[in-house]
């Protein structure tokens, strides 16, 4: 059967490439969702780190939206980041907050197996639960790409990479378009830097937070070079004493957004409090806070031939919170005894070296096979990564469809 598209996966980045192949009308598109097959974890933790199926790790994605837009995949402007925003927050007015110290938390992240079922009964998509066996590409420009599954052959004008950090290259490694070889994989971690006294300081960072009817808005200040970035939350019940809260969470390794559904009954008072407060803003103002930061673990992990994923023992992702917590931006914080602790951030990506990503994409060798996942995103710096990743495959499939 043959596409105008084919998009194979079904998360995030494929569902802003849907979007923007919509803006053209009259395209047939075919999403390879995936079988089900159920949810990979880091090594030695329970935070999910792949998932098989419709909506990918979409489906765990907690919802923050940075707003500097300091770190920006290639590709990315302003335009399109706000028309996707726009779409999923049309109250939010987060373009007016381009540029601002801030990240927002929608209230209802976006989940991308309800949008593509919506597109699907709206005849803008074909979906196919099956997974892709490998690719056959078409080698000038115009020429049929061909996507061969375990039972059924299909083909496009262009093919949409989405299948994510850790299926991606395993993709492409059994269609011979590049090797099958053991690769690094870089994330970002959740760190612990201590706790600071509530003062003048710390007060109007936390006046600042904003919560509206689509979610909340929360400051956080950059270490380093814009390397890192830090986050206050309110130190409460057993939080309120110093490595309890990271030990706590380090244990359960999920993060707050996650915990009032699921896991209440089970944790301390301190981390439900720290949880109501992300949600509700129970609990927001307390005689101490917490010091939380974000940072870029290069090549943190090891994924193997066959899809093992393992620390690496050479730039284990322990190692990367000792810089974030040589560059506090408080005063008089009271040090963490544990540095080493962190929670991994289920923000996997650069499974693809740079080399291997410019062989594909317009005016290069496979031009007409996109890679607009994590698996292609590098340089990203301390921030997350989800929404400005999706930003910049939106832009790039309006940018194609147009051109047809």
């Amino acid at each position: 059967m043959h596409y105008d598209d084919i998009i194979i996966g079904s998360g995030l980045s494929a569902l802003a490439v849907a979007l923007g192949l919509r803006e053209a009308q009259r395209r047939r598109v075919l999403v390879i969702a995936g079988a089900e097959s159920g949810l990979r974890t880091y090594p030695g933790a329970n935070v999910p780190a792949a998932r098989g199926g419709r909506g990918g790790m979409g489906e765990y994605w907690h919802g923050v939206i940075p707003l500097s837009l300091h770190h920006r995949p290639a590709g990315l402007d302003d335009d399109s980041w706000v028309r996707l925003a726009d779409h999923f927050y049309p109250s939010a007015d987060l373009g007016g907050h381009i540029g601002h110290a801030q990240y927002f938390v929608p209230r209802r992240p976006i989940r991308p197996a309800d949008h593509f079922a919506a597109l699907a009964s709206q005849g803008e998509v074909e979906i196919a639960d099956v997974d892709a066996v490998r690719i056959e590409p078409g080698q000038g420009v115009g020429e049929t790409q061909g996507v061969i599954t375990a039972d059924r052959q299909f083909s496009a004008r262009r093919l949409w990479v989405c299948a994510g950090a850790l299926a991606t290259p395993a993709l492409l490694a059994r269609s011979g378009l590049i090797d099958g070889d053991a690769r690094s994989v870089s994330d970002h971690i959740i760190g612990y830097a201590g706790q600071v006294d509530a003062d003048e300081a710390t007060e109007s960072m936390m006046a600042t937070v904003r919560r509206g009817p689509e979610g909340v808005f929360f400051p956080f200040r950059f270490g380093g070079a814009h390397d890192h970035f830090f986050t206050l939350r309110p130190a409460r019940f057993d939080f309120a004493k110093v490595d309890a809260g990271i030990a706590k969470r380090a244990v359960f390794g999920l993060p707050t957004s996650r915990i009032v559904s699921g896991l209440a009954g089970n944790i301390s008072p301190g981390l439900i409090a720290e949880a109501f407060y992300n949600k509700f803003g129970l609990f927001a103002h307390a005689p101490r806070y917490s010091v939380y930061f974000q940072t870029l673990a290069a090549d943190a992990y090891l994924l193997d031939a066959d899809g093992g994923l393992a620390l690496n023992p050479d730039r284990g992702a322990g190692g990367a919170t000792a810089a974030p917590n040589a560059t506090v931006p408080f005063a008089n914080v009271a040090r963490t005894r544990q540095p080493e602790l962190y929670i991994p951030g289920i923000h996997l990506h650069g499974s693809l070296t740079q080399p291997e990503c410019e062989h594909f994409g317009p005016e290069r060798e496979f031009c007409n096979i996109h890679l607009v996942d994590a698996a292609a995103l590098r340089d990203i710096g301390p921030e997350h990564h989800s929404f400005a990743m999706m930003a910049a495959a939106y832009r790039r499939a309006i940018t194609l469809a147009s051109q047809d």
